[in-house]
């Protein structure tokens, strides 16, 4: 039994070590996270000065990390500036990419199926409603916005929304044949 807890012990310890954060971890993520906006701003124009805006902040506090000796610190301000980049409204602009793409599949395979008479006009109300949707999202994409204060309520809404119109349609689809 001592064994076991002993083994216990520094399996946790061991794995505790390698998820706490280092410096190293740390540069990784900010350089993932500069190549998602530098993606992001590419792909989404209306957002590029935003995006480019909140880099910019985070650079100022990597920076000073990097001036930073005490290692326990120089994390700290490390994962500041991966935060600023990790904003709520970025990983928005990532999750709506797929739930477009996830929206647009189901409209697909609903195309692909035959429905009952019954159901046929509550999947086509659902593929109308959801691409309706998808044009409300384009929009809010092509729109931007110049802070975060102003796109963040509308790129969650939007997400929430295309998530319920994937909802709406998959409810149709599930266990329903394709059309022969």
């Amino acid at each position: 039994m001592k064994r076991y807890s002993l083994f216990s012990f520094l399996v946790i310890i061991i794995f505790l070590s390698a998820c706490a954060a280092s410096v190293e971890s740390e540069q990784k993520s900010w350089e993932r996270n500069l190549k998602q906006i530098e993606e992001l701003a590419s792909k989404y124009p209306a957002y590029g000065e935003l995006l480019v805006s909140e880099q910019e902040k985070a650079q100022k506090v990597m920076d000073e990390a990097k001036g930073i000796s005490d290692e326990e610190k120089k994390i700290e301000k490390m994962k500041e500036a991966n935060d600023i980049v990790e904003a709520q409204f970025i990983q928005d602009l990532v999750a709506i990419e797929y739930k477009i793409d996830g929206v647009q599949k189901q409209i697909d395979k609903a195309y692909e199926m035959k429905f009952s008479k019954s159901d046929l006009s509550k999947v086509e109300s659902a593929i109308e409603d959801a691409t309706e949707t998808l044009l409300k999202a384009e929009e809010i994409l092509d729109e931007g916005g110049s802070s975060v204060d102003v796109v963040s309520t509308p790129l969650r809404d939007i997400t929430g929304e295309l998530i319920t119109a994937e909802s709406n349609i998959k409810r149709y689809t599930k266990k329903k044949k394709k059309k022969k």
